[in-house]
């Protein structure tokens, strides 16, 4: 379908320049200098030709209200291109880089404008498995991104979680490709993610890898691979929502042209160097390279702001105190730095007396029996000022925020309440301390938890408390759909506890540990913390079924069998010859079982990979009352 449709634009193309004897040289050859200046200039022998083609106007032109604009850079960006993609309009085969459109510079790939599924479920899948990763056409995606519905709910302690049991705003855990599962957290949580914290695999090109990259797009598939999940992670942020990405030096630059455009450059927040490796590799030819990169992003810079925290250990132990409102610390009311702006002389207003009585339990503007007259003087007796006017200081004082002390050498002293939420600290762009360090506070703890040699590479706790400190709301819900070891989920149970928010975190992970680590980490965390409810479940699989049954088979005997039971019980791709496939399987000189695997995987419809949310009440599907309750409860729209 998509191979006939660029050809038909290709040969509509030749077709119409063929016309006009300016634009083709004798041999028909079109004369792409003369073309590429005819519509740079607007020639309306060019807008006419193309505009006579229904394929070429609906793919060159664009309709706003009665206006129609011609895509000038489009054409000639496809004019210029000497290879075309079989099942994409992007214009290289080969080749990445940036080109100008609409006065702005866009990164252009190999079938950026596809979708990479990236559907394995393995560390280190073997890099021949291309089929894991299927990359197909947008126009081919009737229902690919559909919402989905999904099974098998549970709580951490592996119990059936029931419609009774499930309390209003749990926390959740979903296991299952990423692409799918945040495309069905739409209904419910669009526009309702305050902050989303995501790690992705990092293209580093050695044996570190574990996204199976198409081997022949290599850096393409990754591309395309993030640019799908955070266009939906766009829609599912707050108006106020700001999104973090961890990312490594090896897709920096060009994961950053990807993200201005999709979340536009104005809302870039800042790119945070993070010293996660203080020794560095010692095995690199060149730089042993110590740091990571976080790229902050809000969706719209104007309504977004950071949480007033302070991150530094040594900040943060200066607020010692707790109320209601937060962690506080007392300060002296006295302005004592500013040099010569905060002197009596230069500022009469704020030189005021306050009274306090003896036993320091009353304090006022006004003077009463017994009280000792206090005005801002520094410890030389130097007339200072107070931080604020008497009415504001009033306020304060009213609001129980004002209290006085003596300190150590004797001498009274006014202290006003400073909450954390409200004074923080400078959030610096390079973040260095040692609790950073990926292996100390990253794998050594995961190691506690789940074992050695359960996961690869775990951010640090602490980087992750951090981040969330800045950008997710003590009420807040935080999503994470590289979840891994479940980091991110650890660091809200960790938050809450501190300081008794009611935080909450929906991650999501595809590989196998997601059982064997990720939940049994979550499981460890929740003991620990008292957190609330976690719901654990798995995408509804239809044809995704099927794939780890090709996956483990060995015969050619065992693929029949697989591709009797697709053709009884699956989603059959209509592109895909029935026949021709059967006919190999007959034939007992064809005997490469990798090629019958990949060919099987290709005849599954992509657009029936898992149970569709709009098909939940069929019981062809299996889904139970209970289940159909607990998706609609939890994922269905709220009206």
């Amino acid at each position: 379908m998509a191979i006939e449709q660029n050809e038909d634009l290709r040969s509509q193309l030749q077709s119409v320049l063929e016309e006009i004897p300016d634009f083709i040289d004798l041999q028909k050859r079109v004369l792409k200098p003369t073309v590429r200046l005819a519509a740079r200039q607007g020639d309306i022998r060019l807008m006419d030709a193309l505009t006579k083609s229904k394929v070429l106007e609906e793919h060159f032109f664009r309709k706003t209200g009665e206006r129609v604009i011609f895509l000038e850079e489009k054409f000639v960006h496809y004019l210029d291109s000497h290879e075309y993609l079989p099942n994409s309009f992007t214009a290289f085969r080969n080749h990445i880089g940036l080109y100008e459109q609409n006065k702005s510079l866009v990164l252009t790939w190999p079938y950026k404008d596809c979708y990479l599924e990236a559907g394995m479920a393995k560390d280190k899948e073997a890099r021949d498995e291309i089929f894991l990763n299927p990359l197909f056409a947008a126009r081919d995606a009737n229902r690919l991104l559909d919402p989905k519905a999904f099974t098998n709910f549970k709580n951490l302690d592996d119990e059936v979680v029931t419609k009774e049991m499930l309390t209003q705003h749990p926390s959740l855990l979903l296991k299952g490709n990423n692409l799918f599962s945040i495309v069905s957290l739409l209904p419910r949580f669009k526009n309702k993610v305050d902050a989303i914290y995501i790690d992705p695999p990092y293209n580093t090109g050695g044996d570190e890898d574990e996204f199976a990259y198409n081997n022949t797009f290599k850096h393409s598939s990754w591309y395309t691979f993030i640019k799908n999940r955070l266009e939906i992670a766009k829609d599912l942020l707050t108006e106020k929502g700001i999104i973090a990405i961890a990312i490594d030096h090896a897709e920096l630059f060009y994961l950053g042209v990807i993200a201005d455009e999709i979340f536009h450059r104005d809302n870039r927040l800042g790119v945070v160097t993070v010293v996660h490796k203080p020794e560095g590799r010692n095995q690199e030819k060149f730089f042993g390279t110590s740091t990571e990169y976080m790229l902050v992003y809000a969706k719209d810079a104007y309504l977004a702001n950071f949480n007033n925290v302070a991150i530094d250990d040594l900040k943060a132990a200066e607020y010692v105190e707790l109320d209601p409102l937060g962690r506080y610390k007392w300060s002296n009311y006295l302005r004592s730095g500013g040099g010569d702006d905060n002197l009596k002389v230069n500022k009469p207003k704020y030189w005021y007396p306050i009274y306090v009585s003896e036993n320091l339990s009353k304090i006022s503007l006004s003077q009463f029996d017994g009280a000792i007259e206090l005005f801002p003087l520094s410890a030389a007796g130097q007339e200072r000022t107070w931080k604020t006017l008497p009415e504001t200081f009033q306020k304060a004082l009213d609001n129980g925020r004002i209290r006085a002390d003596v300190d150590s050498k004797g001498r009274l002293q006014i202290l006003e309440k400073y909450y954390e939420h409200e004074k923080g600290q400078v959030i610096k762009t390079h973040w260095v301390d040692t609790k950073y360090h990926a292996i100390h506070n990253g794998t050594k703890l995961l190691e506690k938890i789940v074992g050695k040699g359960k996961f690869s590479y775990p951010k640090s706790l602490y980087l992750v408390e951090d981040i969330l400190k800045l950008i997710l709301p003590k009420d807040g819900l935080v999503l994470d759909f590289f979840a891994g070891s479940g980091t991110t989920g650890h660091a809200v149970m960790n938050l809450n506890k501190a300081d008794g928010g009611s935080r909450r975190f929906i991650l999501c992970e595809q590989m196998d540990y997601a059982e064997t680590v990720t939940k049994k980490r979550l499981k460890y965390a929740s003991d620990l913390n008292d957190f609330g409810q976690v719901v654990v479940a798995d995408l509804a699989s239809k044809n995704e079924s099927f794939i780890p049954l090709i996956q483990k088979a060995e015969t050619k005997s065992d693929i029949s069998e697989i591709w009797k039971n697709i053709q009884e019980n699956g989603f059959i791709s209509h592109k895909i010859s029935r026949e021709k496939l059967t006919k190999y399987l007959e034939d007992a000189e064809f005997r490469n079982i990798q090629e019958l695997k990949e060919a099987i995987i290709e005849c599954l419809d992509q657009n029936h990979l898992f149970v569709n949310m709009a098909e939940i009440s069929d019981k062809d599907w299996g889904l139970e009352e209970p289940e159909i309750h607990i998706n609609m409860s939890v994922f269905g729209s709220e009206k």
